[in-house]
């Protein structure tokens, strides 16, 4: 964060410049971070931190056929999850009621963003997601059937 301040006066002017950094914890989510300046001129920053629960995923890439994703969201209703797919990035992003207020009495609401790197071989035009009952979405492509080798002939001009 930095900031510049210029005041010119009739004996010529003012000016101050400041820089800070700060160092933000692991544990925040860097997608729920916000800030905003106050009438009074103070930086308000805020975010979420991460829930435990919310970080449990399971990736399957074993399997010859297909690829597979399985997030706990345990907490969240299917109307409250948004999955996104970016060429072979997978987003899958969570959106909650407060569960509460924090030091300064502001709700805030519960959120996460998980990404996932699918790899190249995923056919991502069939590509299918379901949420069951013990609070878990599954998110699974097939692999593209690749192609057997071919040999080009080298023709001499």
């Amino acid at each position: 964060m930095s900031g510049k301040h210029y005041n010119e006066t009739e004996d010529g002017f003012d000016s101050c410049e400041f820089q800070r950094k700060y160092t933000i914890p692991e544990s925040i989510d860097m997608h729920t971070l916000t800030s905003n300046i106050t009438p009074n001129g103070v930086l308000c920053i805020k975010a979420t931190k991460d829930q435990p629960h919310e970080q449990t995923a399971s990736v399957s890439d074993t399997s010859l056929e297909n690829f597979n994703v399985s997030l706990d969201v345990q907490g969240y209703r299917p109307d409250e999850i948004t999955i996104s797919l970016h060429g072979h990035n997978l987003v899958i992003r969570g959106e909650g009621k407060p569960s509460g207020k924090d030091a300064e009495g502001t709700a805030n609401p519960k959120k996460f963003a998980r990404h996932f790197s699918l790899p190249s071989d995923v056919d991502v035009e069939s590509i299918s997601s379901r949420y069951t009952k013990d609070g878990k979405i599954s998110v699974e492509a097939p692999r593209k059937v690749l192609k057997s080798v071919r040999t080009l002939e080298l023709k001499e001009e």
